[in-house]
């Protein structure tokens, strides 16, 4: 910190103070301005995966009449299966979070079935596991559809999921990955705590 006194003609006396910026005062009264210094930006980890390479986010597939095909045979709108589009588009990158904890075992969630009447749906007691693997699993599809790159990620580890997370679409479109992520998450057992706090 460093004073400095001046005499201003109107034979007041004005101090100015430096901290490190440069003091200047308006009418008397004490202002300071700062001086931006340009910082390097440390390289986001987010940027990377868990086991430190680069993610390779591309651009989701175009909406060819095929795909959108697919999409109404699911029951969406030629409109809402462009918006899937432009949603990926908006968020190049998704993340799930999947409670994996012994909770996911209770018998208290729903599952949606078809009927030997493929027009006609059935909702079906089951685990909170069920539940949430068939969301996942639907997921899992529709971002390999439309190339969409999306990290599952699991609270607690799994002795068959190495860092407790996969992903679809990391790096293209591989024909065998949402098979091989339905296959991985079927062999997952719910067990331990919530860990939220950690």
């Amino acid at each position: 910190v460093a004073y400095k006194t001046t005499t201003l003609e109107n034979g007041k006396e004005r101090k100015d103070v430096t901290m490190g910026y440069s003091a200047k005062t308006n009418n008397d009264v004490l202002y300071a301005t700062a001086v931006p210094v340009p910082v390097p930006m440390p390289e986001d980890p987010a940027e990377r995966d868990v086991n430190g390479s680069p993610w390779s986010v591309q651009e989701p597939s175009e909406m060819t009449p095929s795909l959108i095909s697919q999409l109404t045979q699911q029951g969406f709108t030629k409109g809402l299966a462009m918006a899937v589009r432009e949603n990926a588009l908006v968020f190049p990158l998704r993340v799930w979070i999947i409670d994996n904890s012994g909770s996911m075992n209770n018998v208290d969630g729903n599952r949606i079935i078809e009927t030997s009447n493929s027009s006609q749906l059935r909702i079906v007691n089951c685990t909170r596991w069920e539940e949430i693997r068939e969301c996942v699993n639907y997921h899992v599809q529709m971002s390999w559809l439309i190339n969409a790159p999306t990290i599952f990620r699991l609270l607690n580890p799994a002795a068959r999921i190495p860092n407790q997370e996969f992903s679809v679409a990391r790096n293209g479109s591989n024909p065998s990955e949402a098979s091989e992520a339905r296959s991985l998450l079927s062999r997952v057992s719910p067990g331990g705590v919530t860990p939220l706090t950690q």
